[in-house]
């Protein structure tokens, strides 16, 4: 019944977090419970499923249901899991169904028997990733409100521990670029030759799948960078990047970069190439976690 089960601790969504957001939520991702189900649900599955939820949610907030591994619904198991959601909505928890966008029929007959809101989750996302953002949001809202404005280049992740005159010679090398909302700012194969410091904004990091949808690698707002992984390769782009909303950027030429030559110049390549490899340690780090949940 139960093909995966870990909570945003183990499997955070695919939206990239400063360090402080990070470290809240890797002490609060318990509260967001994930459970993949698998297989047809009757009444006799659905009442095992249906004490596996109840146990999960004992210390969480927010319960994550995922039926795209369900092939069958009858009515019985509709009927339990409809009073599930209504017993952890009595009980203050919120409950998210995924991978329903192609189950019209128990999508029609969960909201027949509940009353689905304007502003309610319970169907509002397509997947488990979106969903666990959201979840994430909500965990964040009141400790990080929305910041207004740009994330100046000094509090950039990847710009950690350079001095003034680093952050000056790298402010100099800089073109500023700005994009309305639902702009390419690269497509996949495109040459990557440059590094985007995201002062405003939000992009987001798919690719195709073979259903045609485009699969969410990344999403990374201001105060973050991408094309990292270009500056060790200089290879081409392995994604399309689009701007969520209306996104500024300075972006770094790595030929401008090259061009340069003094010992300030060395300092600041060698600190970046640092915090570059960090930030593609701590990927890794997080995959391999991932990884271990999904296949306990």
């Amino acid at each position: 019944m139960i093909h995966a089960r870990y909570d945003a601790s183990q499997v955070p969504s695919k939206r990239v977090r400063d360090i402080k957001q990070s470290q809240i939520l890797s002490e609060l991702g318990h509260k967001v419970m994930v459970l993949e189900l698998q297989g047809d649900l009757v009444f006799a599955s659905a009442e095992i499923m249906i004490h596996e939820s109840m146990r999960a949610v004992e210390n969480t907030d927010f319960l994550i249901l995922d039926f795209t591994r369900v092939e069958v619904i009858d009515e019985s198991a509709l009927t339990l899991i409809s009073d599930l959601i209504k017993s952890l909505s009595d009980l203050g928890k919120q409950v998210l169904i995924t991978g329903h966008s192609q189950k019209y029929t128990f999508e029609e007959k969960i909201k027949q028997r509940i009353e689905v809101g304007a502003g309610s989750q319970l169907l509002n996302c397509e997947d488990i990733d979106h969903a666990l953002e959201w979840c994430e949001q909500n965990l964040l809202a009141n400790r990080f409100p929305l910041e207004e404005g740009e994330i100046p280049l000094a509090a950039q992740s990847l710009c950690d521990g350079l001095t003034a005159e680093e952050l000056e010679l790298l402010e100099s090398l800089l073109e500023r670029r700005s994009y309305q909302q639902g702009i390419y700012l690269c497509r996949e194969g495109d040459l990557a030759d440059a590094l985007f410091f995201i002062l405003s904004g939000q992009v987001t990091l798919s690719v195709s799948l073979a259903s045609g949808k485009a699969g969410r690698l990344l999403t990374i707002a201001a105060g973050s960078a991408f094309g990292e992984m270009s500056m060790l390769d200089q290879g081409t782009r392995s994604a399309d990047i689009v701007a969520d909303l209306p996104v500024t950027c300075a972006v770094l030429n790595y030929s401008r970069l090259e061009s340069e030559t003094s010992s300030v110049t060395d300092q600041l390549r060698l600190k970046l190439f640092a915090n570059v490899g960090r930030a593609l340690a701590k990927k890794l780090r997080q995959a391999t976690q991932e990884i271990k949940s999904l296949r306990s």
